[in-house]
């Protein structure tokens, strides 16, 4: 495998692990959404076993998706750096190559 499809084929092992993230992000919302419609449906008096505790739940979810987000920013900023420089090494090889012809 060259450095090129090496770059490549992490990049796009990335870029899933984002839209990964992303969808389990978006399923996560949609259920908090559904739990906190529920909890408005209670009687007056009725505490229920609604502790408050998807506001918690949510900022700490929300600080783990950051930070795997973040991480996962990093792996793409990696591979296209690999892809960049894979590249350029690819240029240079050709046009050493040429010039050794000549």
């Amino acid at each position: 495998m060259s450095r090129l499809d090496e770059a490549e084929t992490r990049f796009a092992e990335a870029m899933k692990a984002l839209e990964t993230a992303l969808e389990r992000r978006l399923a996560a919302a949609s259920n908090s959404e559904a739990e906190d419609s529920g909890a408005g449906d209670r009687e007056a008096g009725d505490s229920g076993s609604y502790d408050g505790g998807s506001v918690d739940g949510g900022s700490v979810d929300g600080a783990m998706m950051r930070a795997e987000l973040a991480r996962i920013d990093e792996q793409v900023s990696r591979a296209m750096q690999l892809i960049s420089d894979a590249q350029q090494s690819d240029l240079t090889s050709v046009t050493v190559g040429e010039e050794g012809r000549a």
